[in-house]
Parts: structure tokens; sequence; C-alpha cells
């Protein structure tokens, strides 16, 4: 292996890797959104460091003639809250991207044994991509991507850290425990399954006028009664029970009464907040709501609601002063 022909080598091709990384994750953030992926963290990715690449070439006895025979020189790590999020996730990476390679690292384990898996992909950028200029250096390329969920992230850490890589490298007298560790991290992926099924069996459940509020009962209030086009995704519902329930407004019954004998006047603010914004679009917000008014709408469904609240109670000083305070709301 001529060290310094690669260190050169190295040098020249790592900027490239970089954008590609960037470039990737700036697609894949747009596909994810799109698909209601719910991520744990933001994607990230890194690049080999040049000491790093040499303790692997050592630690393998590889001896690369070419710095893009390394596989892993650029990764990028998706971590995923929900299991379910996972298929997803592959779905857009197999209609996208060039696949060398795809792996369940579960799979090399038996009923038994020691570990918790993650999924690994070998991609190519689409030859699509290569035709624009900015891009057309990036050909050839391959990147590794690692997608997880937060449990397997955890468990990939923690394994990490403690260098216990395989059943093997762990003392005898521990072994039980780093396993009952496993078992219960992919114990946790089940039972969030198993709580958003459950969630989804009680909102397809009818309504009664009787029912406490809640933050999934208030969602599907609001969706009944607002327009869809002012609904934003991940609203915050949670503050809202808390607002409501300072006003005495607990109930099914008690929200919807508010909600008919104000709705009107609300739907016409917003249009008049949507005049104000296209008159005068230097007021745009770091919340994109010249965007939106461009759309037709100006509050979401959250938005609304307070709107209503306001209409009704006046602008209620010691609400105001307990959410500064942070005092019940977040």
């Amino acid at each position: 292996m001529e060290t310094n022909y690669l260190k050169t080598q190295y040098d020249f091709e790592i900027p490239k890797y970089r954008t590609l990384c960037k470039e990737i994750i700036k697609q894949l953030e747009i596909l994810l959104k799109e698909n209601d992926v719910k991520l744990a963290v933001p994607i990230n990715y890194r690049v080999k460091e040049w000491s790093s690449l040499l303790d692997k070439c050592k630690r393998y006895s590889i001896e690369p003639n070419d710095i893009t025979e390394i596989n892993d020189l650029a990764g990028i790590r998706i971590i995923t809250l929900f299991e379910k999020d996972i298929k997803k996730v592959q779905e857009i990476i197999n209609s996208i991207f060039s696949i060398t390679r795809e792996e369940d690292t579960a799979s090399r384990l038996s009923d038994n044994q020691f570990g918790y898996g993650s999924i690994h992909y070998e991609i190519y950028i689409p030859d699509d991509w290569t035709k624009l200029p900015s891009l057309r250096e990036l050909e050839g390329l391959k990147v590794e991507v690692q997608l997880r969920t937060i449990s397997q992230h955890t468990w990939a850490a923690a394994s990490h850290v403690l260098n216990y890589k395989k059943e093997s490298d762990v003392p005898k007298s521990i072994i039980r425990s780093i396993n009952r560790v496993a078992a219960l991290l992919e114990v946790v992926d089940l039972e969030f399954g198993r709580v958003l099924e459950e969630r989804m069996e009680f909102n397809k459940q009818p309504i009664k006028i009787d029912d406490n509020l809640n933050t999934d009962i208030l969602e599907k209030i609001l969706d009944e009664k607002l327009p869809v086009s002012n609904k934003n995704k991940n609203e915050d519902y949670s503050s809202l029970i808390s607002e409501l329930s300072y006003f005495s407004i607990n109930n099914v019954a008690e929200l919807e009464n508010l909600i008919d004998k104000h709705k009107s006047i609300a739907l016409e603010n917003d249009k008049v907040y949507v005049r104000g914004l296209l008159d005068e679009p230097f007021w745009e917000s770091e919340d994109g709501d010249l965007e939106r008014a461009k759309k037709g709408v100006f509050f979401n469904h959250t938005g609304l609601l307070r709107e209503i609240i306001e209409i009704e109670y006046g602008k209620d000083e010691k609400l105001r002063a307990m959410k500064l305070e942070g005092f019940n709301f977040r």
C-alpha cells in the first residue's frame, strides 16, 4: 500500500465525499418529510479521518490501491423514532439510489445470540444527478447508509462505549445482563409499535359529547370543525388542553359549542392576516407565514382555536403571564 499516494488522493477526494453526503441528506430530508417519517435526531454524516482509515487498513490487513476501494469512507446515519418508519425509509432509498449492498445485521443473529441489528446500505447517487454540472464530480463515489431506530442506536452506542462488538468480547459474568439489555430495547420498539396501533384504533372510535378532552380528541375535533387547509403537521395540541382547562373547557360539548360560536369570525380574521401579509410581505416571519399566506391561510388549527378563545374571553393577562413563565403549558 503506497501511503503517500493514498494520502494525496484522500486530501483531493474528501471534499467531494462531504458534498456527496450533504446532497444526499438534502434530498432525503425532503422525501422523509413528504412521507411523514418521524426522525429521532436530524440525519448526520461523517467522513472517515485519515488516521481512522490507516487504522482500519492495519486491523483488517487491507491494502487498497485506490481510496475509493474503502467502502465506508463516507457514512450517513438515519435514526427513526418508530420501527414502522424503517420500511418507509427503505422504500425511499431503494426507489431513488443505486444500491450495491443491503444488509440487515439482525439476520446474522440466531434467536439466542447476542446483539441488536440495524440496516446497512452502500449506495451511489442516480445517473440523472450526475448530469448536473454541480454534481458531475460525484459520479462513482459511494456512501454507506446506516438505518436504525432510536432503540437500535442506543444499543449500538452503548456497545461501542463498552467495546462489546461480539459476544466473545463480553466477560461471562455479565453476558446475561447485556443480553437482557438488548432484549429490553427490542421490546421498546415493539411496544412503541403497539402504542401507535392502539392510538389508531382509538382514533377510529366516534367522539361522545361528554368525553373529556385529550390531545387525540382535540385533534379530531379541530379536523372536523376547521378547514383542512389551515392544518399544520406537528401542531402543539397538548399546550392547548391546558389553556382550555384554564377557561373550564374540559369536554367535547363545551369545546364544540365554543368553536361553533366564533368560528366564522376567526376565519374572517384569518383572511385579514393573509391580506396584511400579502400587502406587506416584508413582515415575513421565520415560520414561513408568507408562504402560507400565498396559499390563502395564516393560522394553523391551534392558532385558530386560540383566536376563538381570545374572541370569547379577551386577552387574558394572567394566562399570558403563565405562558411566559412556562407554567403548565409546555
